[in-house]
Parts: C-alpha cells; structure tokens; sequence
C-alpha cells in the first residue's frame, strides 16, 4: 500500500463506528496492497503492548480495542490476507515473517496474540487435502508443526505472553458459501473438532502460552457478522473477558 492509501485507510478506520464499516474500508484499501498483507499501529492510554497476527480476522480484535483505548497503550496489528495453520510455518513461508521483524524492529510487545485458523473453519480444509492428495491425519500433523513453529519463532524474538486461538464452529447461514466447493456440513464440523484439538494440545506442550478458547464461547447465532463471513465482535469479547485480557 503506498504512502497516499496507507494515510487515506488509516484515516478512514478511525471514522468507522461500526465492525461491519471497518471490514468494508479492510476490503476496498486492501485491494491497492498486492501482496494483501495490512501493518497497523493504534494508541492507547493502558500500560500492555500488543501484537495481533493472523489474517483478516484479526480486525475484530482491533474494533474491540480501539473502542476500549483505556485497555492498551499500542496495538500492533499484522495482518497476512489468507494465511491459515496450513501457510503458518515460519521457515518454510520465511519471506512473510521477515517482513513482520522489519515492521517491528523498534517495538517490544509485551502480549502476542496469534489467530491462523479462520479460514480452516469453512472449507479449506477439505480442499487442501483434496488438492494434495492427502488425509486428515497429515494435515493435522503439518498444523501442529505449524504452531510449534509460530511459538518458537515468537518466544525467541519476543520476552512475551503468547496466546493461540482457537477456530470458532462454523456457521451456516449460507450453505453455499460454505461447501460449495468441497465437503458437506458434516464433514467440516467434524475437521474443525479435529483442529481445535490440535491447537489445545500443541499449546500445552509449550511453557508460557495459553489458549484463546474462541471455540467455547461462539455460538452459530453470533458467530458470524452481518453480511460478511468474518468473526462478530461478541464472542471475541466474551472469549477475552474469560481470559482476563479485557
């Protein structure tokens, strides 16, 4: 994004009122940025520093905080359009990560939170290991490397909590949005059980980091905002206030 939309989009996110306002001003600014990755920076009056890092989901997480700016004194927000637990290997995806490092060079945040699995929630799952060829178990297994990989990368950069979210169940509204192109509404409930899992299970093999349960606490009703396919801001709150972040 050059200089002249970068000023224009961050002008334009600060009028938004309202979650489904901010995602359409994400779409249309997003557009001009080829590689569709967005590095926000908002001030705030609180004493924590964080770091958001995901895909587009992760703009929820910025409307909550930016309408609670008593709660944070900077959030840095790094958004990678598209990036899911399969594309979330540090090594293997470097080049996207190396950008991260050169956004962040003068920032020490002090909690990380990290949200990958969206995407997964509908159907890229099943696509992927169609397209691969591959089962469900070998998916979970490059998902597990993938989060082993993200915490490892950000515990040695970063003196930090970390938290890792779950994926929220999918929500069905519009069936064609969500299986049009692969498995049935079965079959997705049941690879998104399978990931949560793995999530739960990587995060407790590794000291200093914790879950942010979305799964636990997103019900199909309130899942999904309004005209769009992204998280709503209710279940990200209450998942937070569980957690004892907000």
């Amino acid at each position: 994004m050059n200089e002249f939309y970068q000023k224009a989009y961050l002008e334009a996110q600060v009028e938004a009122t309202t979650l489904l306002e901010r995602y359409y001003i994400n779409f249309i600014y997003g557009s001009y940025n080829k590689k569709r990755i967005i590095f926000n920076d908002f001030m705030g009056t609180g004493e924590i520093n964080y770091l958001f890092f995901g895909d587009s989901h992760l703009i929820t997480f910025e409307h909550i905080f930016m309408n609670n700016k008593n709660m944070f004194s900077k959030i840095h927000s790094r958004r990678f359009h598209g990036m899911t637990l399969y594309s979330a290997n540090a090594k293997r995806y470097n080049s996207r990560y190396r950008l991260l490092e050169e956004s962040l060079k003068q920032y020490q945040p002090q909690r990380i939170i990290i949200n990958l699995g969206e995407v997964d929630c509908r159907n890229a799952f099943a696509l992927i290991c169609q397209k691969k060829q591959m089962t469900a178990n070998g998916y979970l297994k490059i998902v597990e490397q993938n989060i082993s990989s993200n915490i490892r990368y950000f515990q040695k950069k970063y003196l930090a909590e970390i938290y890792i979210c779950t994926i929220p169940p999918p929500c069905y509204t519009d069936l064609s949005l969500w299986t049009k192109k692969s498995s049935d509404v079965k079959v997705i409930k049941n690879y998104n059980k399978l990931l949560n899992n793995v999530i739960c299970e990587t995060v407790d093999k590794h000291d200093g980091v914790k879950i942010v349960p979305l799964h636990q606490f997103a019900e199909i009703d309130d899942y999904m905002i309004m005209g769009d396919h992204h998280i709503n801001e209710k279940p990200v709150k209450t998942t937070l206030k569980h957690i004892g972040i907000l």
